[in-house]
């Protein structure tokens, strides 16, 4: 399961928070009987902040309970700012739009990999399709809220990943239908001189020479409009946009140039 992954992941970050605030949360977990009576009372004889924060975080990830302490800790984050934009607690998994995949791209049977292709595939034409360029939006939109997911790349040798307004060209030039060519999309890049984000025709270098474990994570928060690249695998802010407002609906896109590219599920 992708969330307890994410969660393990960010054990170390979560065990330090939680050693200061563990009392909240055994009380939240104890009063929603997602623990024992027992259990509660072996980790509260635990006096060592971080060691009691290390023992329920192991009895949670051990015994499935990742959800219900999402769950605790998304009912508290507007108490904890620090929680607020921390990646797993808006974890989804959006699934590519078939109706919008460039008949070069090929999109796997589950809607979650896209892979470069010299073949064309035949697709039928939609008003959604990107007709031209190597480009696909997902079916899921987003239009308030905090949302993230990421992107395993390792495969990916030239692609673009980020966010575009359903209002994005499916047709015309680069600078119409490519992702961060234009005011209705925003991505992280790779291609052979590196790594860049891009908006609107305006490239900033990334000083990152390879992602850990080529995992891209995204966490789009339509409210304040915000839109921040991670590190998927240390959660580690690449980069942070100020996208605004609009009265659209923002969807996460894709852009392959060469190799494929899939949505952690």
């Amino acid at each position: 399961m992708a969330t307890q992954a994410v969660i393990r992941r960010q054990k170390p970050l979560l065990k330090r928070w939680l050693s200061s605030n563990m009392s909240f949360l055994l009380d939240a977990l104890d009063s929603k009987e997602i623990i024992s009576r027992d259990f509660y009372h072996s980790a509260n004889d635990i006096q060592n902040g971080g060691e009691r924060a290390g023992y329920v975080l192991d009895f949670i990830i051990d015994t499935g309970l990742v959800h219900e302490l999402l769950e605790v800790l998304n009912d508290v984050k507007d108490q904890y700012p620090q929680l607020r934009t921390w990646p797993p607690l808006y974890f989804c998994s959006p699934t590519i739009n078939r109706d919008s995949v460039n008949p070069w791209l090929d999109c796997n049977a589950d809607g979650r990999t896209l892979t470069a292709t010299e073949l064309h595939q035949g697709y039928p034409d939609h008003s959604e399709r990107f007709a031209e360029w190597k480009v696909a939006l997902c079916s899921e939109n987003f239009s308030s809220g905090r949302h993230y997911w990421e992107v395993c790349v390792k495969q990916a040798q030239i692609f673009r990943v980020g966010i575009a307004y359903a209002v994005i060209s499916r047709r015309g030039s680069q600078c119409e239908t490519w992702l961060g060519l234009n005011r209705a999309s925003w991505c992280l890049c790779r291609r052979p001189n590196g790594y860049f984000v891009a908006h609107d025709g305006i490239e900033t270098p990334l000083n990152i020479s390879q992602l850990e474990k080529d995992k891209i994570g995204v966490l789009v928060d339509v409210d304040q409009g915000l839109l921040y690249f991670y590190d998927g695998s240390t959660e580690s802010v690449l980069y942070m946009f100020r996208i605004g407002h609009s009265a659209g609906s923002v969807h996460a896109a894709f852009m392959v140039g060469q190799g494929s590219i899939t949505i952690v599920a």
